[in-house]
């Protein structure tokens, strides 16, 4: 009688994630040329999205510059002030979007910005930017967006008694529970505009008058982190949005605020002092030394473990990990330890591993794992550059390969490498 054999049900152990020593950091030779293509068309789409996100921040941005200009559109009332000009608003608005210039040909210098205003209070704003694609050398042509906003300056009411007899009555602003009356709505005082320092370099401060800063009273900064200050204010705080860097502006007739002093600030110019200028030059100094540690850091992660991809095709997982634990460690020390930012940082590495679960390691667990540690120090938007950029490389190399009929995998690291200093180069 002869006997059926029946196939195993028992499932396959796939590879562990990550062993104790060493991981799989090679790529697949179809992967290589398959990975770019799928890249490409991926950021394509991304990059269309990114485009209509830039758009709706442009048209945004016009439209409260644009209204606040026509609020402003009758200066005489407003004690003769100046106003900051709706193209300054513009710019504003925008670098404070987050990432605001990524798919914009030439970056922030390439949105032109147009503000013109005619005798009959027709106020116009024009922006005309560009979008870059993917890869700059395709012949697809120009992209070209021209985003207007029209409206008219508010004219008021300015009667009453003197009506007739050419004279306007001059208002100006005074807080909830200030002292002083402010000629220009625009004093920093009414519009303070926070800056950021560690909590150690806030007690090396000082304010416009010369004094320290002392801990906010409402927010109740910790020791440690990022603090906010004002050049006018007395205290650091905590958070950016305190209650404590609020004002409550009204907008009052001159003749009704006997009760209030002048502002030494709008009756003139004060001198900003001189430690704290230094203290900021300083601080941006320290900045760019900082960013080059960090690159530097990237450089050094790769051609560690480039080394051992080429002779084995596997990345030391101690050696990661290392890495990964001096960026977590580097990260609190400087005070930029939030995970909102650690986990988008992560992202791309992170992509990187759900691929290779997904295709059956066709490229290596070690390599995704090695770019998600990369994305802690050089951040998720240099990262992702640096990983598109050897990938599009490796691709190259694959066809080469392919035409040479050499089809054992290859090491991917070297091309991350190459890829940085690539995007270092033109970054």
């Amino acid at each position: 009688m002869n006997k059926l054999k029946i196939p195993s049900l028992k499932r396959r152990k796939r590879a562990p994630f990550l062993p104790f020593r060493k991981s799989k950091g090679s790529m697949a030779l179809e992967g290589s040329l398959v990975l770019p293509v799928f890249l490409f068309f991926m950021m394509t789409v991304i990059l269309g999205l990114e485009a209509v996100r830039f758009q709706s921040n442009v048209q945004e941005a016009l439209h409260q510059a644009g209204n606040a200009a026509a609020f402003e559109g009758d200066s005489e009332v407003y004690a003769g002030e100046g106003s900051p000009g709706a193209k300054n608003r513009v710019r504003e608005y925008l670098d404070s979007q987050l990432y605001p210039y990524l798919c914009v040909e030439g970056g922030r210098e390439g949105v032109a910005l147009q503000e013109s205003s005619q005798g009959n209070g027709q106020i116009e704003l024009l922006a005309e930017y560009g979008f870059k694609p993917f890869i700059s050398w395709l012949p697809i042509g120009e992209i070209k967006v021209k985003d207007r906003f029209f409206t008219h300056s508010w004219i008021g009411y300015t009667g009453g008694e003197g009506q007739g007899s050419g004279s306007k009555e001059v208002y100006v602003y005074i807080t909830k529970t200030g002292s002083r009356y402010h000629l220009s709505y625009h004093c920093t005082y009414l519009n303070p505009r926070p800056a950021a320092v560690s909590y150690e370099e806030a007690g090396l401060l000082r304010n416009a008058s010369g004094g320290k800063y002392y801990a906010c009273r409402r927010c109740r900064p910790v020791k440690g982190g990022i603090v906010y200050f004002t050049q006018e204010g007395r205290a650091y705080h905590g958070k950016s949005d305190c209650p404590a860097l609020k004002r409550t502006v009204y907008m009052i007739p001159l003749s009704e605020a006997g009760g209030y002093g002048a502002c030494s600030k709008c009756g003139g110019e004060r001198k900003t002092g001189y430690k704290t200028a230094c203290l900021c030059k300083k601080i941006k100094c320290g900045e760019q030394g900082e960013k080059m540690a960090e690159y530097l850091a990237g450089l050094l992660l790769l051609a560690v473990t480039a080394a051992g991809d080429i002779r084995e095709k596997k990345i030391s997982v101690c050696i990661v990990t290392a890495f990964a634990i001096a960026a977590v460690i580097y990260r609190m020390a400087s005070g930029e330890f939030y995970w909102q930012k650690v986990i988008a940082d992560m992202l791309p590495g992170g992509m990187l591993v759900l691929i290779s679960f997904l295709t059956g390691e066709s490229i290596g667990y070690g390599d995704g794992v090695l770019v998600m540690t990369l994305g802690l120090w050089l951040g998720g938007i240099f990262t992702l550059t640096v990983t598109v950029t050897g990938i599009m490389i490796s691709g190259i190399y694959g066809v080469i390969c392919l035409l040479r009929r050499k089809y054992d995998p290859i090491p991917f690291v070297p091309f991350l490498l190459i890829g940085m200093e690539v995007a270092l180069l033109y970054a």
